[in-house]
């Protein structure tokens, strides 16, 4: 165990997980097989975005290769690292006031679709409960209400990020940011749609 990782999972509200860990063969895995096999040096179970800071710090000081993680789907092996994965699952909080719906990075679509629902409401996403909404935002995101409302992406309002230095920033359409490959993503507000239950497509894990 290097002292750095010890130092911050005492730092931390979240955890560490090291590969000594009895849960760590549970945790490191994104969904895709193809990356199974793809040991990181450690995940970090994130609780706020101090956690992510704190994380990422360690990272630079460590020389290692950071992968954020919400819900492990990205095809292209984004949520996957031989270096340090930070876990952001634990931040899944979902809430909506006045047609905004203002989640942390963790969450995934069902647990969106879910809370959404309750006000006949929804964001335009794909069909998987389990993927993450901070990857589906990022990458654009398809689904059926795409023809009538567009690109999950298009609905984001404004994003609360931490940069790879470690500072936070918010980016929104007035002050734009950068990729999920620069920053990783904390907190997200998008504007919800009316949608019917048909039209949401429910989710169900």
């Amino acid at each position: 165990m290097r002292p750095e990782l010890a130092a911050l999972d005492a730092s931390i509200e979240g955890e560490v997980i090291y590969p000594e860990s009895p849960e760590y063969e549970s945790v490191r895995r994104p969904a895709w097989t193809q990356y199974e096999n793809v040991r990181p040096v450690a995940v970090v179970r994130c609780r706020t975005p101090t956690d992510v800071a704190g994380s990422l710090a360690v990272a630079r000081r460590l020389d290692l290769e950071v992968a954020p993680r919400g819900g492990g789907h990205c095809f292209a092996g984004r949520s996957a690292t031989g270096g340090l994965v930070i876990d952001l699952s634990p931040m899944s909080s979902v809430a909506e006031s006045d047609g905004i719906a203002t989640v942390g990075a963790g969450a995934r679509l069902g647990e969106v679709d879910e809370r959404l629902a309750k006000d006949a409401l929804a964001i335009p996403a794909g069909s998987c409960p389990a993927v993450g909404i901070a990857g589906l935002t990022l990458g654009g995101g398809l689904g059926i209400l795409g023809r009538t409302y567009g690109l999950t992406s298009d609905q984001l309002v404004q994003a609360q990020v931490v940069l790879a230095a470690g500072s936070w920033s918010v980016m929104s359409a007035e002050r734009r940011g950068c990729s999920g490959r620069y920053a990783a993503p904390v907190r997200a507000s998008s504007a919800s749609s009316p949608a019917s239950r048909s039209e949401r497509c429910p989710l169900r894990t």
